[in-house]
């Protein structure tokens, strides 16, 4: 039995010394295991789902037999290139890792942990040694607990190499195979254009999806006689018909659709390619929507509201003009950032710069209502805010200077590095309990059973100790620069009540968030609030 947080242990009566050897084998050669799957890019194409399966089936029947494995978890990144590692479960997986939750991970392949052949190579020569992890690549013969003097010479870094190359080759391979399919008039890309669907009879091919094909007729029509993109959008939206994304139209959709030559039954593809020649196009690929006149009629439209228009005066004016506010602010009924802009008074004589919301609708398809705000309003607003705090830091500065409060400052301080080195002794005899346990063990002094109840006990109190020791070490300096008044937003906030001068550099220091609820209210939030709060906690207590 165990007492007092297992610290008095009471002596069990001994086992046989077969038993215990035999445990202590198990407790040696047990590997927290992760099996490590991954899809690349390139190998998307076929059953997806077959292909992971497989890999992880290969995974799990190799652990199968073999007890001194535990398996902890399995890490798949579907769709993830080899040639970096920045993948979402692979940096999960490093994570467990570090914190030892795993010490064992398992591949197919050398190619399944990377094909960039360095930083392979970094992570079984120094990473994987340095972290204590154990790496397997079942198909490479590869155990980084069993190496072979090849393994450690040429061979190993020549495969890293040969993946790396096989990744570059297969590149090229894919590009130049899609630049076939492209002159075969094949799509190859991954979404479908509104008004039509995959043909499943033939590869690479569309079929009019007529009730989307009425949509696209009805928007070609309505801008073709005059309307705006905007209009067009609010138009659907009042029908309730579902966007390409299944939500609301945006202007930005339906001007991807007028420009789109797709609806005249032409295939062009490869325009995102930094080569010209790369633009594949080709006629009659399928079925069109529209005529041809339809769509000249929209392109002549087009271009006369958006390609070759003059800028106009006020548009000129909010360019050349500084705004500190930009991309600060945000609308309290939509959450969308204000846009900048500006108009003249008193006979045009005086310009006044202001935000506005961007014209955007809620999830009925009804307009929001314009927020605007001037920025000489702003301005006001967060210069009696900066001096409210300014005066409060005057204030603690007051109270702070005194003879006695440093005294007490210094008293608290020794004190909390009392409790900080009572802490570290305190891991320091939970790590050496652990260690004796272990030895018990061997010794047989110790029943199998209430080993590995201490041995967890002992982990979780040193887990929580030291996430004590950070958080006291994190107080303590926190502490000492606060009754200092040495922190750096406090020395910007004293700069500013010096010079009084609100510049976008000391905004961009002190101000995450500016959240406009009408033309004379705002909310802000600052960077340095949670600082500020703990510097108010320390002062009120002195002045308690």
């Amino acid at each position: 039995m165990i007492e007092n947080g297992g610290e008095d242990m009471a002596r069990v009566s001994r086992k046989s010394i077969k038993e215990q050897k035999s445990l202590l084998a198990v407790e040696q050669y047990a590997f927290l295991t992760a099996l490590y799957v991954r899809l690349s890019m390139e190998e998307q194409e076929g059953d997806l789902t077959e292909k992971i399966r497989n890999q992880r089936e290969l995974l799990l029947e190799y652990i199968r037999e073999k007890t001194e494995f535990q398996l902890v978890d399995i890490y798949c990144d579907n769709g993830c290139t080899g040639t970096n590692f920045d993948r979402p479960q692979w940096q999960r997986l490093m994570e467990d890792a570090k914190t030892g939750k795993v010490n064992c991970i398992i591949v197919k392949d050398l190619s399944r942990l990377g094909r960039n052949y360095i930083e392979a190579g970094n992570y079984l020569e120094k990473v994987f040694p340095f972290m204590g992890v154990r790496f397997i690549a079942i198909s490479d013969g590869y155990d980084s607990e069993n190496l072979k003097p090849e393994d450690t010479g040429l061979l190993l870094p020549l495969k890293n190499i040969i993946n790396a190359s096989y990744a570059k080759d297969l590149s090229k391979k894919i590009s130049s195979a899609r630049h076939v399919q492209r002159v075969r008039g094949e799509f190859t890309g991954s979404v479908v254009p509104f008004g039509y669907k995959k043909d499943h009879q033939r590869k690479g091919k569309f079929v009019v999806n007529e009730d989307e094909a009425a949509v696209v007729r009805q928007i070609f029509r309505l801008f073709g006689e005059g309307g705006s993109y905007s209009e067009i959008a609010r138009e659907l939206n009042r029908l309730r018909i579902p966007s390409p994304q299944g939500k609301l139209w945006r202007y930005q959709s339906i001007r991807g659709i007028i420009a789109n030559e797709v609806y005249l039954g032409r295939m062009i593809q490869g325009k995102r390619c930094s080569r010209e020649p790369d633009v594949v196009t080709v006629e009659n690929t399928h079925d069109a929507i529209i005529t041809e006149d339809l769509f000249e009629k929209a392109q002549s439209q087009r271009e006369k509201i958006s390609f070759h228009r003059e800028k106009s005066e006020r548009q000129k004016a909010v360019e050349e003009e500084k705004y500190l506010f930009q991309g600060m602010l945000k609308a309290a009924n939509s959450g969308l950032t204000l846009c900048k802009t500006c108009y003249r008074k008193q006979a045009g004589q005086v310009l006044v710069k202001a935000y506005r919301s961007p014209k955007t609708f809620d999830k009925e398809g009804n307009p929001y209502k314009l927020v605007m705000i001037r920025e000489e309003v702003l301005l006001s607003i967060v210069k009696k805010v900066l001096f409210q705090y300014i005066s409060v830091l005057e204030d603690t500065r007051m109270v702070l200077s005194q003879e006695a409060i440093q005294e007490s400052c210094q008293s608290k301080i020794r004190r909390m590095e009392r409790d900080l080195q009572t802490l570290y002794k305190e891991v320091t005899r939970k790590k050496e309990l652990l260690s004796d346990s272990y030895q018990d063990l061997a010794d047989g002094i110790l029943e199998p059973l209430d080993y590995k109840r201490i041995q967890k006990q002992y982990k979780e109190e040193v887990v929580c100790l030291e996430q004590k020791i950070r958080e006291c070490e994190k107080r303590l300096t926190d502490y000492k620069q606060l009754v200092k008044l040495e922190n750096p937003y406090i020395a910007v906030l004293m700069k500013f009540g010096k010079s009084q001068e609100i510049t976008r550099e000391l905004l961009s220091l002190l101000v995450l968030e500016i959240v406009v609820i009408s033309s004379r209210e705002i909310q802000i939030v600052f960077s340095f609030e949670d600082e500020f709060r703990s510097l108010c906690t320390v002062r009120e207590d002195f002045l308690s």
